[in-house]
Parts: C-alpha cells; sequence; structure tokens
C-alpha cells in the first residue's frame, strides 16, 4: 500500500470516519500500530478479521512490523475467509507462543491437547465457534463418534443434511463445522482423548457394527450318501 494511502487511511481512523472511506478489511488490518499487532500477538486475539470476502490481493501474505497477515479460508470467489495475524520475527514469535497458550487456555482442553493444539499446522485451528464445542466433542463418544465420520469434502448443503440426520444440531457455519471436525480428528489422531471415551467409544463402535452387519446365509448341508452292498 502506498504512503498517500496509507496517510489517507490513517486520518480516516483517527477521525472515526474509516467506515464511510472504505470496506476493505485488509486495508484496516495495516492501519494497526506495530504496538496493536504486539497486543494482538501476545493475548492471543490473532484473528483480525472475520468473514472477509475472499478476492485475489488476498493471495499474498502482507508483512507489517514483525508479524504477516494472512488470510485463511476458502480461496474461492463469493466465499468468505479470516485474516489471521502470523510471527514474522524473533520478537512476534516469543509473543506469539505466550499468546497462543493464553489464547487455548480459554476453551477447556487439557494440557496435552492443547499442546498438540499450539503446534498443528492446521490453519483453521483459531476458530472460536469450533473451539467453544472441541471440548464437550472429545468428552463424548456419541459425539466424538459422528464427527470422526463428518467428511470435510461435502458440500455445505451435504454437511448439513449430516447434521440433521445425525442429531448433532451444532448449528454451525460450514467453514467452522469443518474446522470442529478436523480438529477432533487431529487430536483424536493425537491420542489426546481419556481412555474412558475411547473404551466408551469403542464399545458403540462395535455395537453399531452388530447392528449393521449382514447376517451369512446358512451353509447348505452336506447330503450323505449311504452305500448298501448289493447281495
Amino acid at each position: 500500500m502506498n504512503k498517500s494511502l496509507q496517510s489517507q487511511l490513517q486520518a480516516a481512523k483517527e477521525s472515526g470516519e474509516l467506515e464511510k472511506l472504505t470496506q476493505n478489511a485488509l486495508q484496516k488490518a495495516l492501519l494497526l500500530t506495530a504496538d496493536e499487532l504486539d497486543e494482538h500477538g501476545g493475548t492471543g486475539n490473532v484473528v483480525i478479521a472475520s468473514n472477509v470476502a475472499w478476492s485475489p490481493d488476498m493471495a499474498v501474505a502482507t508483512p507489517t512490523n514483525g508479524w504477516i497477515i494472512r488470510y485463511v479460508g476458502p480461496k474461492e470467489e463469493g466465499r468468505y475467509g479470516r485474516l489471521v495475524l502470523f510471527p514474522d520475527s524473533q520478537w512476534a514469535e516469543t509473543l506469539w507462543k505466550k499468546g497462543q497458550l493464553a489464547f487455548i487456555s480459554r476453551f477447556g482442553l487439557t494440557d496435552k491437547q492443547k499442546e498438540v493444539w499450539v503446534t498443528t499446522e492446521f490453519r483453521a485451528r483459531h476458530d472460536q465457534p469450533a473451539l467453544r464445542l472441541l471440548a464437550s466433542v472429545l468428552a463424548s463418544p456419541t459425539l466424538l463418534h459422528k464427527y470422526l465420520s463428518f467428511n470435510p469434502k461435502w458440500s455445505d448443503e451435504e454437511a448439513m443434511r449430516w447434521d440433521a440426520r445425525e442429531n448433532v444440531r451444532h448449528r454451525l457455519y460450514h467453514g467452522s463445522r469443518i474446522a470442529l471436525a478436523m480438529l477432533t480428528k487431529i487430536m483424536y489422531d493425537n491420542k489426546t482423548i481419556d481412555d474412558a471415551v475411547i473404551a466408551e467409544l469403542n464399545k458403540l463402535r462395535g455395537e453399531l457394527r452388530a447392528t449393521t452387519r449382514t447376517p451369512k446365509p446358512p451353509k447348505p448341508k452336506r447330503l450323505r450318501l449311504s452305500l448298501t452292498r448289493s447281495m
């Protein structure tokens, strides 16, 4: 962004007229000062903007003051995602780690689950509607089984049908539903779930297999021929 536009946007921000000047979320994000960016990162408040419409200029991450602002979400016209803050310097990395632990500690996960969350490369891991439900899903064998069966490649319509037929009823937006399913699988694959919950999950799976198993047809009886000697 050139200096004249930067100055124009900064003046609009200070006067409270920014909304009238531009609706571009990326430009607004670039107006954050170094101190504001540090505060966002240090408290884990790294989602700078939500419901951001995808456009080609979002494809390139934008560096600013030791941080990078990156679009996270579906890269298709008419779809929406988020602008997320990532570290781009040693200073930002230090604040980032502190902020990530502060952020994820709000959602009731175990220490092992928080550790896996912090290290995962899943880009939608900050989806708060998904995180608000994650602990309850991981503690419920029934919900765990359902979300592990969720296909992240389903369309929005297919996902809503799954939600209705499985009686999940979490009323999430499509991206959040996918994020919750993916985070559930990540936690399951990394063995972060309580042993008692896993035992109940395996029991439930066994019961479902038993009810859906097709009975084998009975084997035909072999005919035994009795041979008698003719006199």
